[in-house]
């Protein structure tokens, strides 16, 4: 990835697919959306880093978690919002029971939306906590 020409316009995933290179992610899983643009142009144009497209989230999480029992390495799934995320659910619930490394990269609307039953603004933040580590 060319960081000084991504960081203008995709700063935020560039950042994001720094982080998950750093953690020992190389590949993800994209149910690709608006909410998570940066991040998907980001990991599209990295290098050493593959990506699969997924247009179902809950297909994604599934197809990810496959990925990583595949190939004993942690493979993220990136979302976009609300229901999006929540979609993730079952599989980031059986990669815990499993030890399966699955990181999840989900969007989120501006805090200020949430409470105010805007398209696609649940309380996620928690969303995943009980069932796995926080990065």
């Amino acid at each position: 990835m060319d960081s000084q020409a991504d960081d203008g316009v995709f700063g935020l995933g560039s950042a994001v697919v720094r982080q998950l290179l750093a953690m020992g992610v190389a590949e993800a899983v994209i149910a690709a959306g608006a909410r998570n643009l940066e991040v998907t142009v980001a990991a599209s144009r990295a290098e050493h880093f593959r990506c699969w497209n997924h247009f179902e989230e809950r297909c994604a999480g599934f197809f990810a978690l496959g990925r990583a029992r595949a190939s004993g390495r942690p493979v993220a799934v990136v979302t976009t919002s609300g229901t999006a995320a929540a979609e993730l659910l079952p599989a980031v619930i059986e990669a815990h029971y499993q030890g399966i490394s699955l990181v999840a990269v989900t969007a989120d609307r501006p805090a200020a939306f949430r409470g105010t039953g805007a398209p696609q603004a649940i309380e996620q933040q928690a969303l995943f906590r009980p069932l796995c580590e926080l990065v």
